[in-house]
């Protein structure tokens, strides 16, 4: 907590014992420059223990009224901006006359951090940075201190460091003698409460001089019997330095109490007594103006602010007794003025221009400055350090600004980009000095643009452009062409991607067929690029199946089946012309073309397939017992057995059965006349064991052995197959 002594200090009588005291002065650096305004100083830690015996601020930058001021910390100071109120103030004078040194008395101790500030008429006479200085021989630090407040009409508090910069000189006198120094305070009757300016580390021994028992108790209090004139002493030891001081006290029968209040009608302040057995008056005002010896005086101040008020009455023994007041000095409202009403563009800084002050604004702010967003009535309360307040009001206009949004930073594909500003109708103003709402760049960089609307409110954005390659994707033309293979291609080299509406992911693809065909090519940078081409493949519509597809290897040459449209070309093996030679093909499955060429010379193509089979002969037949005729026929045909036959099973190519006959003897009519033309086969079922069982084939040329039956028992079938025409 801040103490402050003479505040506190209710009603003080003083008197003192006059020591011989040393005055050496402590060493400072000489006047780098001057600062007007907040008062500074500087801050140091004891090293030993000395007593402050002088003070004084030199004349180099004024010579006007000392304002002085004497701490005592309690830890170290906080650095600018934070700021402490955890002091004693140990001396305090405002607008002091003294042209020199003003004499004093303060105990300083080992370790005490001790704060001293001062300057004339508010001008500061600085040093440059920190100072180096010794006390009694002990090397000091001076370090820079202050507060942001002028000490001519504020008493200390709020105050700060700094680890600089400039100190204000103020020269500090000591002894390194510790001297006692006895003020008395009336407590009123005949009490008194006694100070010999030691601390209470140091014991003081106190001798009131009416024959009562010494007493030892810190800053003590005594109650006389009766009035009269007393001689007290102070014994005091401590770890510092010893010392004896005596002063005479007077108690008077009517000792005089002094007090007061006081009405304030800016800038007169009027005061009325209510002091107690008072014979005279003398008011100090604070001000620096003469004392006044009036009763009740009205005084005058020149500015407003804080001033210490003291009125010292003195009664008629002579003693005295002061009561001192900080009173604020206030006009009904300090002037506070947040300017013209404001009409802005999307917001507006609102300040009451007073400085060192507290505030409160409607929308609870407590800031010196507010940032109005909105359109409305903005106020605010300004309270200043001596407990004066104001206010203002401002009318606020906020237009709003443009939307200016050209979105995010982005890599464009390929060699331009158009940046758009949007807002149409309003003007512009590109970086690169374009006046468009939009623009093409075909460089990489940053580009900004302003935007203004009819009201004059501006906004901005910036973009930065990244242009990327482009990969190349060209089909070509459309293609027109005769049904084939034509490949298609649009390589890009290494770190490409490609996409073909086939599925494939190659630079190049193959096609036989005609169609629409595209591909996607992407490069590493994400850029694409596509194209499409158009495969027409033109070949005229050939029909050709062959109705002779079974042929014997050693039966005679046949005549091909027209194919569609006339006029084509045969081809293959075994064929010459329109003619096809089974035992020049030789057996197996024989693919015959049939082309024709077109106007255009296109080329189209049908195939049918011929079988070359090496039919078997009639003594193969002979071994299985079984003969049919006519073979090709028409539906109707005879079988013969030479053995007898259960049953006979016949089933179409693809295993189907058509019909089943169980014969009465061995020849059997057989009438298939209604089905389909086609190739049939007979399986038969033997009544006994057959060791060798074939299955036979029956062309337009006869019967023939196909393959070998695995062995079975007298039930396994024995196929046979015809051709019905």
């Amino acid at each position: 907590m801040k103490k402050n002594l003479l505040t506190l200090l209710l009603f003080l009588s003083i008197g003192h014992l006059t020591i011989a005291q040393n005055y050496i002065q402590m060493p400072l650096p000489p006047q780098f420059t001057t600062f007007t305004g907040n008062v500074r100083g500087y801050w140091f830690t004891s090293p030993t223990c000395f007593t402050i015996t002088g003070l004084e601020v030199p004349t180099d930058a004024s010579a006007g009224l000392q304002n002085i001021a004497v701490v005592r910390l309690d830890s170290v100071p906080l650095i600018y901006p934070s700021t402490t109120n955890s002091f004693t103030t140990l001396f305090l004078t405002q607008n002091d006359t003294s042209t020199g040194m003003i004499p004093v008395n303060i105990e300083v101790n080992v370790g005490d951090r001790i704060a001293i500030i001062g300057n004339r008429d508010n001008v500061n006479s600085y040093s440059d940075s920190t100072a180096h200085t010794s006390i009694n021989g002990f090397p000091v630090v001076l370090y820079r201190f202050g507060m942001q407040f002028n000490l001519s009409n504020n008493v200390p508090h709020d105050l700060w460091a700094q680890t600089a910069g400039s100190i204000s000189r103020v020269w500090m006198y000591y002894d390194t003698v510790t001297t006692a120094n006895i003020t008395y305070t009336w407590q009123g009757g005949t009490i008194y409460s006694f100070s010999n300016g030691f601390s209470a580390s140091a014991t003081s021994v106190w001798d009131y001089g009416d024959g009562s028992p010494l007493d030892t108790v810190f800053n003590p209090t005594h109650t006389y019997a009766t009035p009269g004139t007393y001689n007290v002493c102070s014994y005091v030891t401590g770890n510092c330095s010893s010392d004896t001081a005596c002063t005479t006290v007077i108690i008077c029968p009517a000792p005089a109490l002094a007090s007061y209040s006081y009405v304030t009608t800016y800038p007169t302040v009027d005061f009325t007594d209510a002091s107690q057995n008072a014979a005279s008056y003398s008011w100090n005002f604070g001000d620096a103006s003469p004392l006044n010896t009036s009763v009740n005086p009205s005084h005058s101040y020149a500015t407003f602010g804080t001033y210490q008020v003291c009125l010292t009455v003195t009664d008629t023994c002579g003693g005295t007794n002061v009561h001192c007041k900080n009173i604020s000095v206030c006009p009904a409202l300090i002037p506070v003025s947040l300017g013209s009403d404001v009409i802005a563009c999307g917001s507006t800084t609102l300040s009451p221009q007073f400085p060192n002050a507290t505030y409160l604004w409607n929308n609870s702010a407590t800031t010196a400055q507010i940032s109005a967003t909105a359109s409305g009535s903005y106020y605010v309360i300004v309270t200043d350090v001596n407990g004066c307040s104001g206010a203002d009001t401002v009318d606020v206009v906020i237009n709003p600004l443009p939307i200016v949004n050209l979105g995010p930073d982005l890599g464009y594909c390929g060699t331009a980009a158009t940046l758009d500003a949007q807002n149409p109708g309003l003007t512009y103003l590109w970086s690169n000095a374009a006046t468009t709402q939009t623009i093409t760049v075909t460089n990489n960089g940053t580009y900004t643009v302003t935007v203004t609307d009819g009201l004059g409110c501006s906004n901005r954005d910036t973009l930065v452009v990244s242009l990327l390659t482009v990969p190349t994707a060209n089909l070509g033309n459309d293609i027109t062409m005769c049904q084939g293979f034509t490949p298609l291609s649009t390589q890009n080299g290494a770190g490409y991607t490609y996409l073909w509406n086939t599925g494939s992911t190659i630079g190049s693809i193959g096609i036989y067929t005609g169609g629409t065909y595209w591909v996607l090519v992407t490069a590493s940078s994400g850029c694409t690029a596509s194209d499409t081409v158009v495969v027409t493949m033109n070949a005229p519509a050939v029909s050709y199946v062959e109705t002779q597809t079974l042929l014997c290897v050693n039966a005679s040459p046949i005549t091909l089946t027209p194919g569609t449209p006339s006029g084509g070309v045969y081809s293959g093996i075994g064929v010459t012309g329109n003619t096809f030679n089974p035992t020049t093909a030789g057996v197996g499955n024989k693919n015959v073309i049939y082309a024709v060429t077109d106007s255009a010379g296109c080329v189209g193509r049908d195939t049918s397939v011929i079988v070359v089979d090496p039919c078997a002969g009639v003594a193969e037949v002979e071994e299985i017992g079984m003969q049919l005729y006519p073979n090709p026929n028409n539906g109707v045909f005879t079988i013969k057995f030479t053995k007898p036959v259960s049953n006979l099973i016949i089933t179409d190519a693809i295993g189907k059965v058509i019909e089943t006959i169980f014969p009465l003897g061995q020849q059997q009519e057989v009438d298939l006349s209604k089905k389909a033309s086609g190739v049939y086969f007979i399986n038969k079922v033997f009544t006994y064991e057959e060791k060798n069982k074939r299955d036979l084939w029956f062309n337009d040329q006869g019967l023939y052995l196909k393959r070998d039956l695995r062995r079975g028992d007298c039930k396994s079938p024995l196929k046979e197959g015809f051709f019905l025409f």
